[in-house]
């Protein structure tokens, strides 16, 4: 979980020193997993992006297996607060499904490398489950998404679904769509964020909004 104001000013400067680090590590990271693929990085590649020696980056991450769960901790965390805060608003339906999409796409274009990479990795390991921590936060997505879509079924605007099928849909839209655009040679990271965040949202509330939202 991301630290207040508060928490932050009770750190001492070391600890917040430490914490700048250890954010810079984890940001070039990402960078190079993502360029280079979890098998072609190492850690001296990511010690070097990142200005810190082998040995200091062991002493914030013990191999590079931990340092990459913690990259994408980081991504998740990121996602689940993102998709609390999108629910805390309350938007009427039509603003939220425009500023879901918009979320999506915000997160695909910060992240979308390394997400791919990790997938292709996991498939790559057959079924084997995320480790805990992960999938804590995965639920968590989760249930922000189904908060989500019943605070925006509240106006009555949305198709009277279960929240939990809707959040199912959005998700596996916005997936696919960006996937489409790669499988047709349309890299998602290249296209303007708003013209792929306004196709995502004219379907989402095509197939969601009832009539009375649009």
């Amino acid at each position: 979980m991301a630290k207040t104001d508060t928490d932050k000013k009770a750190l001492t400067r070391r600890e917040r020193e430490r914490a700048r680090h250890r954010e810079e590590i984890l940001r070039e990271a990402e960078r190079i997993f993502s360029e280079r693929g979890y098998e072609g990085a190492s850690m001296a590649d990511i010690a070097a992006a990142a200005e810190f020696s082998v040995g200091s980056l062991y002493n914030f991450f013990r191999d590079k297996a931990a340092l990459g769960e913690e990259v994408m901790v980081r991504i998740c965390e990121e996602r689940a607060e993102t998709l609390e805060a999108l629910a805390a608003r309350r938007l009427p339906a039509a603003e939220a499904l425009r500023e879901l999409a918009a979320s999506f796409v915000r997160h695909l274009a910060a992240h979308g490398a390394f997400l791919r990479m990790s997938f292709r990795l996991q498939s790559a390991r057959g079924r084997e489950k995320p480790p805990a921590r992960i999938a804590a936060l995965i639920e968590r997505q989760r249930k922000a998404l189904v908060a989500f879509f019943r605070a925006a079924a509240a106006g009555g605007a949305l198709r009277p679904l279960p929240p939990e099928d809707l959040a199912t849909a959005a998700t596996g839209l916005c997936i696919h769509f960006a996937a489409d655009w790669r499988l047709h040679g349309t890299d998602p990271a290249a296209v303007p964020g708003d013209a792929l965040a306004g196709r995502i949202a004219g379907v989402l509330a095509a197939l969601l909004l009832d009539g009375k939202g649009r």
